[in-house]
């Protein structure tokens, strides 16, 4: 399955639009920040991610990405006021612009169910490890973004 990241979606009005909703989720070991990522089946990309899935109709972005990180990893999580951040990139073909929006979490569980049929693997990684291992940039900006965010408003 193969994306092409889009930074102006305004170039893509006519493209039909998807939304994916998930979280980056970190935990505190000891004095580290590690975050959790994900490898996908290869029928779903085979990559490292964050943990997101679709949107269902009448779901807001929060309660689905609550229910995509349930379903695909276990936890059941709580999402950090005033952390969101989005990434558009063009699948099927180039036919469909999806929407992926982030949310922030902070889980102290770590052990992780994941869900066979979507995720081949996962990992607990620092900031450093998980920009090596994710494979797409837009997500590179996003882990950096959470980073961020973390040690500007999060009191550690």
């Amino acid at each position: 399955m193969r994306r092409v990241d889009v930074e102006n979606i305004s170039d893509y009005d006519a493209h039909p639009k998807v939304m994916s909703c998930g979280a980056v989720i970190y935990h505190k070991f000891n004095d580290t920040i590690k975050y959790l990522l994900i490898k996908n089946v290869p029928r779903f990309g085979d990559n490292w991610d964050f943990p997101k899935g679709n949107r269902e109709k009448n779901e807001s972005e929060y309660e689905t990405a609550i229910r995509e990180v349930y379903e695909e990893v276990g936890l059941n999580i709580l999402l950090i006021d005033g952390f969101r951040s989005e990434i558009h990139y063009l699948v099927n073909d180039n036919k469909i612009l999806k929407t992926s929006v982030y949310f922030l979490s902070e889980t102290k569980i770590t052990k992780i169910k994941i869900d066979i049929h979507e995720i081949d693997e996962y990992d607990w990684l620092t900031y450093e490890e998980a920009l090596i291992r994710l494979t797409h940039n837009p997500a590179k900006n996003i882990l950096t973004n959470a980073k961020n965010f973390i040690e500007q408003s999060i009191d550690y």
